[in-house]
């Protein structure tokens, strides 16, 4: 508790092919995923594609892009990495997770992805997306993890007590006005 972290990134290298680089540009291009984060980019340049899940600004926020390109490894037949950027108490949240879980490093970024994003099928006849099927290309990357969200919560206990204290002290002109 006697530390600030302002930035924490975790990255998965991929060698064996588990992620296709252009096959992930497309399901987000399409949204066939699912996620609390609504931006998203994918770009072409010299260096290969790069797709980003979450702003620029944001707590948490994945970037998906072909390394191999990058560091020009022509020697290596594939690399894709995928990085998770955390910020402030997000990463001291990932912290906390990597010291008091007793996992690797592997398992907590899986389960930090299934929490954050999901990659579905699509299916017309389903009006629930949260029943839709994850995607098999996903699931084998991610392999048997359990989600680790980076919440944390503020401090302060909600009870009925705190409640009427907002709703008096503080949203009382607003409430009052409508």
């Amino acid at each position: 508790d006697n530390y600030h972290i302002t930035r924490l990134d975790l990255a998965y290298d991929d060698f064996n092919k588990y992620l296709n680089l252009d096959k992930i540009k497309k399901e987000i291009i399409k949204q066939n995923y699912q996620s609390h984060m609504r931006f998203w980019e994918c770009c072409d340049s010299s260096q290969g594609i790069t797709c980003y899940l979450g702003s620029p600004s944001s707590d948490v926020r994945f970037r998906i892009y072909d390394k191999k390109r990058e560091r020009q490894r022509d020697d290596l037949e594939h690399w894709i990495r995928w990085e998770i950027q955390m910020r402030d108490e997000r990463a001291l949240s990932c912290v906390k997770s990597l010291f008091e879980k007793d996992e690797d490093v592997g398992k907590i970024f899986s389960g930090i992805l299934l929490n954050y994003v999901r990659f579905i099928i699509p299916d017309e006849s389903q009006t629930n997306s949260s029943r839709l099927k994850t995607q098999k290309w996903y699931l084998n990357f991610l392999g048997e993890c359990d989600k680790i969200p980076l919440w944390t919560p503020c401090g302060q206990e909600y009870n009925l007590m705190n409640c009427e204290n907002y709703v008096y002290k503080m949203a009382g002109n607003a409430i009052s006005a409508l």
